[in-house]
């Protein structure tokens, strides 16, 4: 048990000190202020003030500013928009490292995304909550960040694109598609990530290489939570299986959600619905 808690992945050890400690102090029935614990607690402390910190929420602010930017890729502008809107894990979206592991079912493919009547659907089969692979859907609704740019719209400039580019795709192609044909990619997710965070110095005063694809995730749950949304409602939308998600719903103090929820009046709040 020590051998396996000292020696994981500091950026997990780092987000999990005291539920590994309560572990193992069921497993070494000893109390928590123990000798061996102490250690234990001692050492991954070290191991936490050597590692990267935690990601940052992006402000959607940023994301909105992102999009907005005219020299933004389409790919890129969708691909922003969804992900902080829908709370999405970077593997919900984006083509696998290894092309062999591409599966049309638990990947992103153009077959999983349905226009419909004022929003767009998306249907995620590989979430990693569902055991079973029965997958769900997710809707974002028009009018997301702003008036003149809808999820219609950014879809619809997406085809666009690709289509002046010449790139060719199936309903089972991958969804996100940079203008040469070739998938997106984690680097080019982080880089644009990173990108929008320099565009919004103000509200994104963290260290820049502390924004990063979960930034996305983490914007969306905290843009919930200043709108008032419920943790439980949050947690279901997000599909998280544990209260994780809380360590960015808790950075929007009372006082803050009301100052961020009349700046995102003045943008729209996200829209979110979930389908049965």
């Amino acid at each position: 048990m020590y051998h396996k808690v000292t020696t994981a992945n500091p950026k997990t050890v780092g987000g999990y000190t005291r539920e590994v400690l309560r572990h193992c102090s069921t497993f070494l029935r000893q109390p928590l202020d123990s000798p061996r614990l102490s250690a234990l607690l001692n050492r991954l402390e070290a191991i936490t003030d050597s590692a990267p910190k935690a990601r940052m929420p992006l402000p959607m602010a940023a994301v909105r500013a992102y999009i907005l930017d005219p020299s933004t890729p389409a790919v890129l502008r969708l691909t922003l928009a969804m992900a902080s809107t829908l709370m999405l894990r970077l593997s919900d979206y984006i083509f696998p490292d290894n092309a062999s592991d591409f599966d049309t079912y638990l990947n992103l493919t153009f077959r999983d995304i349905i226009p419909e009547a004022g929003r767009i659907v998306v249907f995620l089969g590989g979430v990693k909550n569902d055991p079973h692979n029965k997958g769900c859907r997710r809707a974002i609704a028009t009018g997301m960040y702003d008036k003149r740019l809808d999820a219609m719209e950014l879809y619809a400039d997406y085809l666009t694109d690709l289509h002046a580019h010449g790139v060719a795709f199936s309903a089972d192609s991958p969804f996100l598609l940079l203008n040469d044909g070739r998938p997106v990619k984690a680097s080019h997710v982080n880089a644009a990530i990173r990108h929008a965070a320099r565009l919004r110095p103000l509200e994104c005063t963290a260290p820049i290489d502390r924004y990063s694809s979960h930034s996305l995730r983490a914007a969306g749950a905290t843009a919930l939570a200043a709108a008032g949304v419920s943790d439980r409602e949050i947690k279901l939308l997000g599909r998280w299986r544990s209260d994780v998600f809380m360590a960015y719903t808790r950075l929007v103090a009372p006082a803050v959600r009301q100052a961020t929820f009349t700046i995102m009046l003045s943008n729209a709040v996200p829209a979110f619905s979930t389908l049965r």
